[in-house]
Order: structure tokens, then sequence, then C-alpha cells
């Protein structure tokens, strides 16, 4: 008796075990993407959008190098993030949140971008917002 309930457990183990890991091997069965090969919630998420760009100077040559800082407004204190441009004055940010306006600036040395909004009624999932070094930066004091 004792051995046929440990046998009956056994079976409630692998009968479930063998289905899920047989899933996985079957030929065309679908793979969950890697930790690093981004999120599968993120690419049809209403609430996600990303925002993209170009730095360049007063002359409209794309600049190298550049921080470009995105701010969320609504975190207290506010949540920076920080990009540095690509060779071709190129920056990037991703998943961000459809309910929270950024605050996007760009800098390199003693030049400074004005300060661009991406707002919560802005609808693109993919913006783009290019900035302009073209201010002299305030010296704090």
């Amino acid at each position: 008796m004792m051995k046929s309930k440990a046998l009956l457990s056994l079976v409630f183990v692998l009968i479930p075990a063998a289905f899920l890991f047989g899933q996985n091997s079957q030929p065309g069965a679908r793979k969950e993407p890697g930790l690093f090969q981004g999120d599968r919630k993120t690419k049809d998420d209403p609430n996600i959008r990303h925002l993209s760009g170009v730095v360049s100077d007063d002359k409209d040559n794309p600049v190298e190098g550049a921080v470009v800082k995105l701010k969320d407004t609504k975190a207290s204190p506010p949540v920076i993030k920080s990009f540095i441009t690509t060779k071709d004055g190129t920056y990037r940010f991703s998943n961000l949140s459809t309910s929270v306006e950024y605050e996007i600036t760009g800098e390199k040395g003693q030049m400074i971008s004005e300060k661009r909004k991406l707002g919560v009624f802005d609808t693109r999932k993919q913006a783009v917002i290019n900035l302009v070094l073209d201010q002299k930066k305030k010296e704090d004091k």
C-alpha cells in the first residue's frame, strides 16, 4: 500500500514536469527571450514608449560624446537618466512610461541645449526629439 502511494506521488510529479520541459524542446515551439534580449511585455505594451534623437551644434553638425539627460518630473526626488551620444550624435532611451512627463537636455563642454519635454499627451510610441547645443551653460555660484 505504501509502495503504491509513493509510486502514485511520483507519477503526479513526473507527468507535469515532463509536460513543461517537453514544450520547449518541440520543433517550432515558441521560446522565451533571454535575460538581455528584451522584454516581450514592452514590445506591444500601450504604456511604454521610446525616445531617440540627434544632438547637433548650432551649425547642424552631429555632436559625439554629448550627455543627454532625461529627467522624470513625476518622481520625488527627480530621477535622471543619462546617455552619451554616439559618433553620429544619436541617443536613445527605451521603455519609458506614457504616464510620466520627461524633460530632456543635452550638453557638452560649456554648451547646452534648451529643455525639451516629452509630455503625457504625446502619444507617439517612438518619439523623436532632436537637441541643438546653442546656449552657454550658466556658471554655478
